[in-house]
């Protein structure tokens, strides 16, 4: 129904299914653009390099349609899941090129939620996902194509991580006020 890779995830796949952690938004992305949550697709990706590589072409073709909505403006920041974002400037040549180097890089840092979480590792993702979304969201700001207040838009995406890893049970600090 889905296509060849996403039946694939959906054979393999058996994680808690009354949570959110698969959607399909057909409305969205077009055409078909399936959304997985990056800690399942770590998860997934660290057994199975398979999975893996099929699983960076498909994401690249994603995060292409993801960056040109929000460049654009016609995504708004509120209604975006948590997932991967990678920074306009790891685009070369426009939007034909993703750095694979640096999607490894950050895939890697995703195996650490295959892991048992302590707090202080937990901060340090959180950290991350803060450091990465901004350095976006300054790279299209920048641009004059979004004027947005940096504070609302620090607090949207804390706020949408924070409830992210409450929900996978780990213990984190409410953004600040």
């Amino acid at each position: 129904m889905y296509g060849p890779l996403l039946d694939y995830i959906l054979s393999i796949v058996d994680e808690k299914p009354r949570l959110p952690y698969l959607e399909v938004n057909t409305a969205v992305l077009e055409p078909k653009i399936w959304i997985l949550h990056p800690w399942m697709l770590a998860k997934i990706s660290y057994y199975d390099e398979t999975f893996y590589l099929k699983y960076r072409n498909k994401l690249i073709e994603c995060v292409r349609q993801e960056q040109k909505l929000m460049i654009n403006g016609t995504l708004s920041p509120l209604i975006i899941k948590p997932k991967m974002f990678y920074r306009q400037n790891h685009v070369h040549k426009g939007i034909d090129q993703i750095d694979c180097e640096m999607m490894e890089k950050l895939l890697r840092q995703w195996n650490i939620l295959v892991n048992i979480f302590d707090k202080k590792r937990a901060d340090k993702l959180v950290d991350f996902l803060k450091k990465e979304w901004i350095m976006f969201k300054e790279y299209f700001t920048s641009h004059g194509s979004i004027r947005n207040s940096d504070r609302i838009f620090k607090d949207m995406f804390m706020k949408v991580w924070t409830n992210f890893f409450k929900e996978l049970g780990v213990r984190v600090e409410e953004p600040s006020a």
